[in-house]
């Protein structure tokens, strides 16, 4: 029981010292010759207990491998006084600190910790389950920075799940679906792969976290860093791209020869000094000749560095045309470059948009502060349903309305929150409508009192918000998705590592990752441009945002949880 003190329960109790002893010596007996054996572990989340120190005694008898136990760690609330560690960090019985699951301030204080001289090792860290793990690159840096970190284990490589034919080509099954009374439900499905070992996206971004070559700009240089142990760059090809708008610009190769753990920089050329687009080095390692994992040219580093060139501007702004306004009590309805839009000043959203005499929108636009939860929301979606984050909407304070022959702005003054509930945010939303579009922007803050900042709520506090959208249902056939932005794969401000920005084209129908039980997918960060269309009429999305096109609701995706 957590909170409890259960160490003398088992693991120090002397009536199952046999028990833990038969388990290492059969383990030892198993492994010993095997060469991928770099350490021993006691166990994995047992407490700790004199066993344990008998099991430790008993290997360093036999061997030279080092030991680790994470349940030595200190503090623990669950250790027994008596026997908690009195030594840096943990018991004297391993010789491996380690621990699960750590932030990154708390990595880097470990790193930085240099009294005690055991190597740091992650156990289990990022979590992969569903639409996961996030900021895998972030751990990567922080074991690069300091010498005594070693690593660590993603929890872990493939989901376990049941796969079953059916009508539909067959589907996975998992706790729960099998008339049992108890299961985890679908927690074994928490791996990097598929059940069948297709790539999850959390493999193709531990892949680019870990890759052996690392690629920066330093003072117009191309710098080639060299994670590996023993083996030079040169066994790789590497050749850079300049790229703008989508176009190569320049390409050439590098012969590197950077030794194990070391960095060069190398000239290179072709960045211009300004452009209309902005400007990414893309520089690739790939391999030389074929190898017994690797066929020749095949990628194993690469990267997309922003230049950061001048933006120069490189067309004019385009002449707006008159607009004709029908500004009622409630609605005003603006009817500009072709498009009519009808807007709800008491509710702050966009009703309709019409193109060619059909409505774009099947039903009016929606604020919301929600978003389906991931499988890593676990405990985050509890406190999203206590504070009603779903059921939050923007609640109208007052509006004003300014229309002059080329433009109509509404400045809408109100508060994000569920009915009868304290605001998460306050704020000003301008929306203003001329014959290029409808331009939206928001500057929200937190009040005093809020549940994001309320001391009073201690830890209950509601610490962060899924997100703040404005979400938009397009009539049945939009299918086709173009966009400027990170793709094209899903991804996220702390989970885009393997994707690059760029120009892309999808469909709709293929936004949606195809994950065993389905979350939270689809979203593209860092974008500049999306338009969707369904062969007849478009609907486009210009500045700076994230988005996703999905034939599903949020709520569609969120019930399934």
């Amino acid at each position: 029981y957590r909170g409890v003190d259960p160490g003398f329960a088992i693991p120090g109790n002397p009536l199952w010292l046999n028990s833990f002893m038969d388990r290492i010596e059969l383990t030892y007996e198993r492994d010993k010759n095997s060469v991928s054996v770099v350490m021993w572990s006691l166990g994995n989340e047992s407490y700790f207990g004199d066993n344990h120190r008998k099991m430790s005694a008993y290997i360093k008898e036999r061997d030279s491998r080092p030991v680790h136990y994470e349940g030595t760690t200190a503090p623990r609330n669950w250790i027994p006084e008596a026997i908690r560690p009195t030594t840096d960090e943990c018991d004297d019985c391993v010789d491996v600190v380690s621990t699960m699951y750590p932030s990154h301030e708390e990595l880097e204080k470990r790193g930085q910790n240099t009294s005690c001289k055991r190597p740091y090792f992650l156990c289990e860290y990022a979590h992969a389950m569903g639409m996961g793990a996030g900021s895998i690159e972030e751990y990567w840096e922080i074991f690069y920075k300091y010498p005594r970190l070693c690593g660590g284990c993603v929890w872990e490589w493939a989901d376990h799940a049941v796969f079953v034919d059916d009508k539909n080509g067959g589907h996975y099954l998992y706790g729960g679906d099998f008339g049992e009374i108890h299961s985890d439900g679908n927690f074994c499905v928490d791996g990097l792969n598929y059940p069948d070992r297709r790539p999850h996206l959390g493999l193709l971004s531990l892949k680019k976290a870990i890759e052996p070559l690392k690629f920066s700009l330093c003072n117009g240089k191309l710098k080639v860093t060299n994670t590996m142990d023993f083996t030079s760059s040169d066994v790789f090809d590497v050749e850079y791209k300049i790229i703008s708008g989508g176009k190569e610009l320049y390409s050439a190769k590098i012969e590197t020869n950077v030794a194990p753990h070391s960095s060069c920089e190398y000239d290179i050329s072709g960045i211009p000094a300004e452009s209309c687009e902005r400007v990414f080095v893309e520089a690739y390692a790939t391999y030389k000749c074929d190898t017994e994992f690797a066929k020749k040219g095949e990628v194993i580093s690469w990267e997309q560095i922003d230049a950061q060139v001048q933006i120069k501007k490189c067309c004019e702004a385009p002449k707006l045309e008159k607009i004709v306004c029908d500004d009622g009590v409630r609605y005003l309805s603006v009817s500009a470059g072709g498009t009519v839009y009808v807007f709800d000043k008491v509710l702050g959203i966009p009703t309709s948009i019409i193109k060619e005499g059909k409505d774009v929108l099947v039903c009016p636009g929606e604020w919301t502060m929600f978003r389906a939860p991931t499988d890593n929301d676990m405990n985050d979606k509890n406190r999203w349903k206590e504070y009603f984050v779903r059921q939050a909407k923007l609640h109208v304070a007052e509006f004003t309305t300014e229309i002059t022959d080329e433009k109509a702005i509404v400045n809408v003054r109100g508060a994000f929150a569920a009915s009868a509930q304290l605001p998460f945010y306050v704020g000003n939303i301008v929306f203003t409508f001329t014959s290029e579009g409808l331009d939206v922007k928001a500057h929200c803050e937190i009040p005093a009192g809020s549940t994001l900042n309320n001391p009073h709520l201690g830890t209950y506090l509601l610490t962060t918000l899924p997100r703040l959208a404005l979400m938009l249902t397009l009539r049945e056939g939009f299918e086709d998705l173009e966009y400027r932005a990170y793709g094209p794969k899903s991804c996220y401000s702390d989970f885009y590592n393997f994707n690059k920005f760029g120009d892309f084209k999808s469909k709709v129908t293929d936004e949606l990752e195809p994950m065993i039980k389905p979350q939270e997918c689809g979203n593209h960060i860092g974008a500049e441009y999306a338009c969707l269309t369904d062969g007849s009429a478009s609907l486009e999305v210009k500045g700076k945002f994230e988005f996703s096109a999905l034939h599903h609701s949020l709520y569609e995706l969120a019930d399934t949880m």
